[in-house]
């Protein structure tokens, strides 16, 4: 799979053009690469992250949007002979959430077909990882999907 060619057909978002009329709960800046300011984010995952937002009711804290091929994480997966992660794809964000509100974004993310559910409650920093990886790309990345996991 020549990923680059997947990852540079992506829209390229910025200040001027971040749809803020259909993701108003979110910032074009809280979702950039935080190494490198890219973002590459879909509009069909942005699309499902709103819905997840107002399925919630409350605000969430984005800690990880897009990562660029470019940053140290996603890099280091590259050297490994990896696929970058679905973050780099533009179809995964992290959140930090724990307790109640960690429960009611796990029922919420099912509900609204989030793929794939990545839990890590312990530590300092609990978050929980979402992306809607599937059909072509999840298959080229041999993921199975829907699934959850735990760090």
């Amino acid at each position: 799979m020549d990923y680059m060619k997947w990852i540079e057909a992506l829209d390229c978002w910025d200040h001027n053009n971040w749809d803020s009329n259909s993701y108003p709960n979110f910032s074009f800046t809280e979702l950039v690469c935080k190494e490198t300011g890219e973002n590459r984010m879909t509009r069909s995952f942005l699309a499902r992250l709103q819905r997840l937002r107002w399925a919630i009711g409350k605000p969430l804290l984005i800690t990880s949007g897009y990562r660029s091929v470019k940053s140290s994480i996603e890099a280091a997966k590259i050297d490994q002979g990896k696929l970058p992660g679905t973050h780099a794809f533009g179809s995964a964000c992290d959140i930090s959430c724990h307790g109640a509100l960690a429960h009611t974004l796990l029922k919420a993310a099912i509900d609204l077909g989030f793929t794939g559910i990545g839990v890590s409650q312990s530590g300092g920093y609990p978050f929980i990882h979402l992306d809607d990886l599937d059909g072509d790309l999840a298959e080229a990345k041999s993921v199975m999907r829907p699934t959850v996991w735990s760090y």
